[in-house]
C-alpha cells in the first residue's frame, strides 16, 4: 500500500507518494517517477556555531545550492543568510535542532525571508529574542 507525504506552504500542494512496483520501491511526486535516492529537492546542511556579537560561523555538511551561504548576526537572536535567487517562495523549507540536551534551551524559529534571504530567529526560555550558545544544525531544502 502506498504511503502519501503531504508538503504545503505559501500556496503550494506538492505530493509525494512512496511507491513500489517490479523495479523497486519510488517516489512519485506530484506524477513524475523518482528512484529514491534522486530526490530532486537542492538541499544545505550546516552546524551553526555563534558567540558573542559575531556573525555566526557554518561548518557546512551539504550545499547542492548554486553556492555558499554567507551568514550575519542583526541583532540578538537574529541570523540572515544569504544567497541571490536560492530560496524560492513556495519552495523552501528547514529544520533545525540543537545538538545537545546538556545546551541552553533555547527555542529556534527559521524561515524564507524573501528570494535572497532566509532567517534563523532564537529565543530564551521566557520567549526573548536571544543569542544561541554554542551549536546549531540547520538543514534548508529547496523543492524544484
Amino acid at each position: 500500500m502506498a504511503r502519501r507525504l503531504v508538503q504545503t506552504g505559501e500556496g503550494v500542494n506538492n505530493r509525494f507518494t512512496l511507491k513500489k512496483d517490479a523495479n523497486g520501491p519510488y517516489i512519485d511526486w506530484n506524477g513524475s517517477r523518482m528512484s529514491q535516492g534522486a530526490f530532486p529537492a537542492k538541499s544545505y546542511s550546516a552546524v551553526l556555531t555563534q558567540a558573542g556579537t559575531a556573525a555566526p560561523t557554518a561548518a557546512v555538511k551539504n550545499n547542492s545550492l548554486s553556492a555558499a551561504v554567507v551568514w550575519t548576526r542583526t541583532g540578538a537572536g537574529v541570523y540572515v543568510g544569504t544567497l541571490t535567487g536560492a530560496f524560492p517562495a513556495g519552495k523552501t523549507f528547514a529544520v533545525t535542532s540543537q545538538l545537545s540536551l546538556t545546551a541552553a534551551a533555547i527555542s529556534v524559529k527559521a524561515g524564507r525571508i524573501d528570494d535572497n534571504t532566509f532567517g534563523v530567529n532564537t529565543f530564551a526560555a521566557n520567549g526573548t529574542a536571544a543569542d544561541f550558545v554554542g551549536d546549531l544544525f540547520l538543514t534548508i531544502n529547496v523543492m524544484p
